[in-house]
């Protein structure tokens, strides 16, 4: 049987860590849902590198695991990249790198990337040695031997900016966990919303930290909003916002009407999403958009911008606004004050999206994937 060795690197937690990143999470949801699937057609294996046993076997997967036991750091990388160490001592017929590069003992031949967005090339100025990593990224792409993405928008990024043939790059979309989002009971919004002191109506942000995020056109419309008699308040998902925008919006967030939170969990998300408005995720780009398809999960409309693989998210459920118009969003928000807010059919059109993002569906087309990569 041939063996896909996968890179889960991104998964082992290390002590100072107290969530996955977001690469992280869709590679653990990626290989949950390839552990449910029955009688897999070839072997997988998780491959890690770190000094200490441990990190991967507590997911219980029920996949071989196979370790390096060296430090994480570009001394080490450089031996294991000299003496190839992964590729003579796991025997791979196929290499899966799901967290968009890797710099080791690559045979890019047997190798296949995920790449998930190409945010370099929107932001340059926010990533160091940012040519240094166009070349290197630009010539694995160019010899390695498939590239899977997770969004059209992303998939006519790559061919646009490394001039690849369109055949090079496969479209899987990720999916959505319908374990973890649903409409939780009224009792529960109740409970989660009490403890952290949120009363009455509220628009809910999350994913606030990056630029990209554009955090900033959601406070400055609701600043406008909330002078204007508005309903609702703001919940931001924001653990560590800048000093900058706590002064600026510190009468709202004195007065209650802006509330930043720290790290929630799963269950809290859950009902956050319940029983907010809608939802404000208002990127400039984005390589996926789990947020929109997170919120509709829970039922509950979301406020986007129409770009990137924002559009393919929100379908023709979203509202959108413009990245940039404060009062194009202000008037967005007030529209939300009325009771016919609600897109028509709103349930039965977003339980219709979702078909599109599961993770069975997403593991079923991996497999094909991996299956067309091993007989070429």
């Amino acid at each position: 049987m041939k063996k896909v060795l996968i890179n889960t690197n991104s998964i082992v937690q290390y002590s100072s860590q107290t969530h996955l990143s977001g690469i992280g999470r869709s590679t653990f949801s990626l290989l949950k849902a390839l552990a449910e699937m029955d009688k897999l057609p070839f072997e997988i294996v998780m491959y890690s590198q770190r000094v200490k046993s441990g990190g991967l076997e507590g997911y219980h997967f029920p996949f071989k695991t196979f370790r390096i036991p060296l430090p994480l750091t570009n001394r080490f990388t450089k031996i294991i990249k000299a003496l190839r160490l992964r590729e003579l001592f796991s025997g791979y017929d196929l290499y899966h790198v799901p967290q968009n590069m890797d710099d080791n003992d690559i045979n890019l031949e047997k190798t296949i990337f995920t790449i998930h967005d190409l945010m370099i090339y929107r932001f340059p100025n926010l990533f160091p040695h940012t040519e240094q990593f166009d070349r290197e990224i630009r010539h694995l792409a160019a010899k390695c031997k498939s590239i899977v993405t997770c969004s059209e928008s992303s998939k006519k990024d790559i061919i646009e900016n490394w001039n690849l043939p369109e055949e090079k790059v496969t479209v899987i979309p990720w999916g959505i966990d319908r374990a973890i989002f649903y409409p939780e009971t009224q009792a529960e919004i109740v409970k989660v919303t009490a403890e952290f002191t949120i009363e009455g109506a509220y628009f809910l942000a999350v994913s606030c930290s990056h630029p990209r995020k554009n955090i900033e056109l959601v406070l400055k419309a609701f600043q406008i909003y909330s002078n204007e008699n508005s309903m609702h308040k703001l919940v931001l998902v924001w653990g560590n916002p800048p000093e900058k925008l706590l002064k600026e919006y510190a009468d709202e967030i004195s007065s209650g009407k802006i509330l930043f939170l720290d790290h929630i969990d799963d269950a809290e998300l859950r009902a956050l999403y319940s029983g907010a408005t809608a939802t404000l995720f208002t990127s400039f780009y984005e390589g996926f958009g789990f947020p929109i398809l997170e919120s509709f999960a829970c039922h509950t409309p979301v406020v986007t911008c129409r770009n990137s693989s924002l559009i393919e998210m929100g379908s023709d459920i979203a509202h959108y606004t413009s990245e940039t118009n404060v009062e194009e969003l202000v008037s967005l928000l007030h529209s939300f004050d009325t009771a016919d807010f609600m897109p028509h059919n709103f349930i039965q059109r977003v339980e219709d999206h979702l078909k599109n993002y599961t993770w069975e569906k997403t593991a079923s087309l991996y497999i094909k994937f991996y299956l067309k990569n091993l007989e070429q």
